[in-house]
């Protein structure tokens, strides 16, 4: 049985102690350029990406192609190393909070299923760099995602 490694003891009284987790920035390209999936999150519906507790057994870009799998029905590869990384305060329960840092793989889209396991729980947008940068609350994300497809962009020249 796979074993979660999730926010352990971190409380929100200890400021310094991130939770490690790990995410996804799918991307497929278009004739109008690159774009990038967003989904919403379970709890606040919030704009983000495939993101999750690392898993032990998995290589971090396991663990990435898995979660974009089960919350956004994603087939792809993730690149070897993570392309960046930020943090954001996850909401855990009703009265508590932790600060979360989330290492950030690039991953190409082969395909999308209709099926999969969170189907039910999120939605999702494919966007324009742009567009979900605008649509991301957390700083660190928007730069991501802006950094990430203009590199992509460069890279269909």
């Amino acid at each position: 049985m796979e074993q979660l490694v999730g926010p352990g003891s971190i409380t929100p009284d200890d400021p310094d102690d991130l939770a490690q987790q790990v995410g996804a920035l799918c991307y497929r390209q278009t004739p109008n350029g690159p774009e990038i999936l967003l989904i919403t999150t379970r709890g606040t519906g919030k704009w983000m990406i495939p993101k999750g507790w690392r898993i032990e057994g998995l290589t971090e870009r396991e663990v990435a192609e898995r979660e974009a799998w089960e919350e956004a029905g994603i087939v792809g590869r993730a690149k070897k190393r993570a392309f960046g990384s930020f943090s954001y305060i996850k909401v855990v329960g009703k009265d508590r909070k932790l600060s979360a840092r989330v290492r950030v793989f690039l991953l190409r889209v082969r395909r999308q299923r209709n099926h999969y396991p969170e189907m039910s729980q999120r939605k999702l947008a494919w966007l324009s760099p742009q567009e979900a940068a605008s649509r991301v609350k957390e700083t660190e994300l928007k730069r991501i995602l802006i950094l990430g497809c203009k590199i992509l962009n460069e890279a269909y020249l």
